[in-house]
């Protein structure tokens, strides 16, 4: 029995072997394509997260202004009097973070 090659050429491959190389190739093929999908699928998500996430930075920019604003004041009372009770003040307080998270024109530069 002769050894097979370790390459095949024109005067040594069979008709099996050649199938079985088509085959390996068209598997490779198939592959080839399922992962160029899954990778520009990847790339498009993560170019839909982009604005995503910037806009979720800017959300947390407003709201750390906003906080270091009301920290700064003497008392967190809806007017920035001394007059108001606790209560009101801490409800003042939590309407101007929920006003920093979703209206972003609402809130005044700190």
């Amino acid at each position: 029995m002769t050894e097979q090659p370790a390459r095949h050429t024109a005067d040594t491959i069979t008709d099996n072997d050649l199938d079985d190389l088509y085959a390996r190739l068209d598997t490779l093929t198939a592959v080839c394509r399922s992962n160029r999908r899954a990778y520009v699928g990847a790339v498009q998500d993560v170019q839909a997260a982009e604005p995503r996430a910037e806009q979720a930075e800017a959300t947390l920019t407003r709201v750390r202004a906003e906080h270091d604003r009301i920290a700064a004041l003497p008392t967190v009372n809806r007017d920035e009097t001394r007059t108001d009770t606790f209560s009101a003040g801490a409800r003042w307080a939590l309407d101007r973070i929920h006003a920093a998270i979703d209206e972003p024109q609402a809130i005044r530069p700190a």
